[in-house]
């Protein structure tokens, strides 16, 4: 698909995604503000434990805020995606958080009956549905937001609410300086990831390329391949494919065993290399660029497609004597 085909763009996102995506900083400093002056009962503060309960784009809001807060909340903070609640979730001391873009997710709802059941303090975040409802009937404070969507594209009203709910318990420093700089962020780079941004400028678009075709792998520190050897730590990946790039004699030209592939020699980075990261690849067509080598993506591309097999053809050459010195 060409990136920079806008009629191809509309037609393939019907339900305008970009749109939803471009207003989110809209939506983040007015739902910002407006939560300021939602009702919330003193005896919250008395919870040391928060339970977010949410299924699909609901739980995102969930999971970004507990990330977000782990190294600052006083009390834990967690995602329950499920019917059930954990075992600890009882009592007073436990706050549970129900969020449901339509309001009719059946597993946020029993897990928001479940909370009431063990006594614990509840809350809803939704648009309406049967979960305000509920609510209602309980006495249970909702907080609520319209907005036409499918829930991942209402991520902006789902998660600042979630802040504001964790910034009005004190569960993190203040937050207003925080969710004022993400919103002058997000404004400032909305114009270099729009659609009619090219895709030589548009880091998005790029991304997109180099995941066309391939399936994307999380790689922690740590984690081993089916023989028990460690994977490769993928910061040390990007410093050393950092010095391939600047021409260090051999950065980046080695495995973790320290062997060095035939077919790269020491230094070989300098015109691009498929095998590096994307962000790197990246930094190397500008650098092609700038010395005047690469003129055109489709230079860069075949160039880049020429080294790929001779890079691909080493690393594996490479492994399979790691694995021979492994038996």
């Amino acid at each position: 698909m060409n990136l920079d085909d806008l009629p191809r763009f509309k037609a393939l996102d019907p339900q305008d995604m970009i749109g939803h995506i471009n207003a989110m900083p809209d939506h983040i400093e007015r739902t910002w503000s407006r939560a300021q002056a939602l009702p919330l009962p003193n005896r919250f503060a008395q919870a040391d434990k928060v339970v977010i309960c949410g299924m699909g784009g609901s739980a995102i809001g969930g999971e970004l805020v507990a990330f977000a807060l782990a190294d600052q909340s006083r009390a834990p903070i967690m995602v329950n995606r499920g019917y059930d609640l954990p075992a600890f979730a009882t009592g007073e001391d436990t706050l549970v958080v129900a969020c449901s873009h339509s309001g009719d997710t059946e597993e946020t709802l029993a897990a928001f009956a479940q909370a009431g059941a063990r006594g614990a303090q509840r809350m809803a975040i939704c648009t309406g549905g049967a979960l305000r409802a509920q609510a209602d009937e309980a006495g249970v404070v909702t907080w609520t937001y319209d907005y036409a969507s499918q829930p991942r594209a209402a991520l902006g009203f789902s998660l600042t609410l979630l802040l504001a709910l964790a910034h009005r318990l004190g569960l993190a420093r203040d937050l207003d300086a925080a969710v004022a700089e993400a919103v002058a962020v997000m404004r400032g780079q909305t114009a270099q990831y729009r659609p009619e941004t090219p895709t030589g400028a548009n880091p998005a678009k790029q991304l997109a390329a180099a995941l066309f075709g391939r399936i994307p792998r999380r790689v922690r520190r740590g984690d081993t391949d089916a023989g028990g050897a460690p994977l490769e730590d993928p910061v040390q990946r990007e410093q050393q494919a950092l010095g391939a790039l600047r021409g260090d004699a051999g950065a980046g030209s080695q495995c973790g065993r320290g062997h060095q592939p035939a077919g790269r020699p020491a230094g070989e980075g300098r015109r691009g290399d498929a095998a590096l990261p994307p962000s790197i690849r990246r930094a190397s067509r500008s650098a092609l660029r700038r010395r005047g080598t690469c003129s055109s993506s489709g230079t860069w591309t075949s160039r880049l497609r020429r080294s790929a097999g001779r890079a691909r053809a080493g690393w594996r050459r490479c492994f399979r004597r790691c694995a021979a010195a492994t038996m």
